[in-house]
C-alpha cells in the first residue's frame, strides 16, 4: 500500500509492479504468501488512493526452469494469470525455450518472447516457437 501512496502522490494513476514471487516464497517457506501479501497491499492501495496496479511476475534467466514453473503456477492462481491478465508478451522470455510444454503454451496463445542482446541464448531456433 505504501507503494500506491507514493505513486499517487506523484500523480501516477496506473503502474506495473514487477515481483519475483517464487524467490520470495522460497525464502519464507510458503510459495504463495509473499504474492498474496503484495496483491492485498495493492488492492488496499487502489481502494485508498485510486491507483490501478498490475503485477508482472518475473523469473531470472539465471535461475532454474523449475522456479519458472513455480512462478507460472502462482500466476494461474490469481487474476494476473496469463488467461485472465491478458498477457501480450513474455519479457525476457527466452528461457521458455527450455521447456517444450511452455513453448507449446506460448505458441497456442500467440505470445511473443522478448529477449535483449544479453539474454544468454546461444543460438536461435531454426523455426521460432511462437508466432
Amino acid at each position: 500500500m505504501e507503494f500506491c501512496a507514493d505513486e499517487a502522490a506523484q500523480g501516477t494513476r496506473y503502474a506495473e509492479v514487477t515481483f519475483t514471487a517464487a524467490a520470495h516464497g522460497e525464502r519464507v517457506g510458503d510459495l504463495g504468501l509473499p504474492l498474496e501479501a503484495a496483491l492485498d497491499g495493492l488492492a488496499e492501495g487502489r481502494a485508498r488512493h485510486g491507483i490501478e496496479c498490475r503485477v508482472l511476475l518475473d523469473h531470472s534467466r539465471r535461475r532454474p526452469v523449475e522456479r519458472m514453473w513455480r512462478t507460472y503456477e502462482l500466476a494461474t492462481r490469481h487474476d494476473e494469470a496469463i488467461t485472465l491478465g491478458h498477457t501480450e508478451r513474455l519479457g525476457h522470455g527466452m528461457r521458455v525455450l527450455d521447456d517444450d510444454a511452455l513453448v507449446a503454451e506460448a505458441r497456442e496463445r500467440g505470445l511473443p518472447l522478448e529477449a535483449g542482446l544479453r539474454a544468454g541464448v546461444d543460438a536461435w531456433p531454426a523455426t521460432p516457437p511462437a508466432p
